[in-house]
């Protein structure tokens, strides 16, 4: 018994399939409408919204244990979303091709303690120390200012949101013949073993949360191993030995003779 179709079905079908096409079409375009919209016409808000909470504070004064924990509240709120319309701006530029590069040879030291003086604040609002152990070494490696320093961020803020008030994130640099070595380990719960290689999925939440609720995108890590790639470095996740997540970045080191 034959199964063929016969020539009106077969149009039919033919239809069906264009029309989910011009479908899948039209969602494609309204998604990058979207993220157009949340990674610039947003971005203006939250950073009004830092600007008053900052005058705020100052035509406060003295101000109460309440009143303090509401401002840390909004301020963390605020630090979220200027994060996710931030990475959200990085990937689109990915998805579409556009991400700008300028490679040079940079000093990973005097990008980390441009990171440390950004994310100053949001660490200040968890009472988080920060200790940053350097072999005494100034490396150098190839690569893009910028996107080191986004790397870093993205990398501290993580440390920051899954410690508990009070803990401390270690940053340990330090350099052999080859090879520039950075690593960040906080004091959080880690990733279970069987969620590790999920970690770098694009907006991927795994199931450890933040300690205090902050808002979490899910592409901290996958830009962060993006442009550590593009950089011709290597990114690698483990679980510290008592607590916490280690994560480590490891560029080639540029030698004098390769300048």
């Amino acid at each position: 018994m034959s199964s063929s179709k016969n020539p009106s079905e077969i149009n039919a079908l033919k239809k069906k399939i264009i029309e989910k096409d011009l479908l899948i079409e039209e969602l494609t375009r309204e998604k990058a409408s979207l993220l157009k919209i949340i990674s610039h016409d947003i971005r203006s808000p939250f950073n009004r919204m830092f600007a008053l909470l900052q005058l705020l504070e100052l035509d406060f004064g003295e101000i109460t244990e309440d009143q303090k924990k509401y401002i840390d509240q909004m301020y963390r709120s605020v630090f979220g979303g200027m994060e996710m319309v931030k990475n959200l701006r990085d990937s689109r530029a990915i998805d579409e091709d556009k991400l700008s590069m300028d490679i040079e040879s940079i000093e990973p030291p005097a990008i980390l303690a441009e990171a440390l003086k950004s994310m100053n604040t949001q660490a200040k609002l968890k009472n988080i120390i920060i200790d940053l152990k350097n072999d005494n070494s100034n490396p150098v490696i190839s690569g893009d200012r910028t996107l080191l320093l986004k790397i870093f961020e993205n990398l501290l803020s993580n440390c920051i949101k899954y410690s508990e008030e009070g803990a401390g994130v270690n940053i340990n640099l330090h350099t052999d013949k080859e090879r520039v070595i950075i690593e960040f380990s906080d004091n959080g719960p880690g990733i279970p073993e069987e969620e590790i290689g999920l970690a770098f999925d694009k907006f991927r939440k795994l199931s450890p949360l933040p300690t205090l609720g902050e808002g979490t995108s899910g592409l901290g890590l996958y830009l962060s191993k993006h442009f550590t790639n593009l950089m011709g470095g290597m990114i690698t996740l483990r679980n510290g030995k008592k607590a916490g997540l280690v994560v480590t970045l490891d560029f080639p080191l540029v030698t004098n003779n390769q300048e």
